[in-house]
């Protein structure tokens, strides 16, 4: 099931830039090269080297957790979110309600994503 939604402003102007160097790419996460999909592995490897970078320890699951976390408490209707994450049971949604699971999934991100806003590119060097 297809969820359209809009992207935040900033989110698309890296889009259109990404389009701008590699328009032949089929991948959005990529090699450099845009020759090839970032692994599972390889996303979880860059996102743990920049969390060390700046004193955190993070999974990229905590990601998605937040967004569901957040979507939740910004009132989107639980079907709705549920949907967007592809759960089939509306029970492993609800598992991300801060009266559930607690709000430290949210603050941890937030940490993470200004922290590392600092490091520049995927691998900590700035203009890469």
């Amino acid at each position: 099931e297809e969820v359209e939604s809009e992207l935040p402003e900033a989110t698309a102007l890296a889009l259109q830039a990404w389009l701008a160097v590699a328009p032949s790419s089929r991948w959005v996460f990529c090699v450099r090269n845009g020759k090839r999909a970032l692994s599972p592995a390889m996303v979880t490897a860059i996102v743990a080297r920049r969390a060390k970078a700046v004193g955190l320890h993070i999974h990229p699951h905590q990601f998605r957790a937040a967004l569901i976390t957040q979507a939740l408490d910004a009132g989107v209707p639980l079907e709705q979110v549920r949907a967007a994450v592809h759960h089939r049971d509306i029970n492993s949604t609800l598992r991300y309600d801060r009266g559930q699971r607690g709000a430290g999934v949210v603050e941890t991100v937030a940490r993470f994503r200004a922290s590392t806003r600092k490091l520049g590119g995927p691998d900590g060097a700035k203009g890469t």
